[in-house]
């Protein structure tokens, strides 16, 4: 017997396939507003409680002369350079390795942007954002201006280059949250 099965049972192709389904169906990642949530989690922790000689992420945030605009400002610099890297003129690794570090960094920035402007998570959804960009479906919130507005742009424009790049959302985020769990893990003195 045959493990294959007679054509005579397969479905008639009616039209040219319109979608990819795994690209589709991949979009909708549980784990990228979970890495996110987890790593604003990580980030608030640093900033409420002080690890100050342990963490520079953590005297960035207690930082009294912090602002949001520093932060903003950082993570468009990241932006630039990520934008570099998809054209060649700007370099550390190469190739994707490169696209993770910088998109990260600008996560990173863009999170203590927020961080320091006092947002809850639901108040940015920075998930939400760049899925939305990376699909190439970013929504237009008119009503929102300031600081969630700059971040919100920042988002978009690194949700479109990832989809430039090829690579999804999730996966910066993920390899940001090992980072910061492992970092974490070694202040509180605890295997990871």
């Amino acid at each position: 017997g045959s493990s294959t099965r007679p054509s005579s049972t397969a479905a008639p192709i009616s039209a040219p396939r319109t979608f990819d389904p795994g690209t589709v169906y991949a979009l909708e990642t549980p784990s990228l507003e979970r890495d996110w949530r987890a790593l604003y989690a990580g980030y608030e922790r640093l900033r409420d409680v002080d690890v100050t000689a342990q963490s520079g992420t953590s005297r960035l945030l207690r930082d009294p002369t912090a602002t949001p605009d520093r932060f903003l400002a950082r993570a468009n610099q990241e932006l630039a350079e990520l934008v570099g890297v998809l054209d060649g003129t700007h370099r550390h690794h190469g190739g994707r390795a490169d696209i993770l570090l910088e998109s990260s960094q600008v996560g990173y920035w863009l999170c203590l942007a927020a961080l320091t402007a006092r947002y809850t998570y639901e108040e940015w959804q920075p998930d939400r954002v760049l899925l939305a960009a990376w699909q190439g479906t970013p929504s237009t919130r008119d009503e929102v201006v300031g600081t969630r507005a700059e971040l919100w742009g920042a988002l978009v424009r690194l949700g479109t280059l990832l989809a430039q790049a090829g690579v999804h959302p999730a996966e910066p985020a993920a390899r940001d949250l090992a980072s910061l769990k492992e970092r974490l893990a070694d202040m509180d003195g605890q295997p990871t």
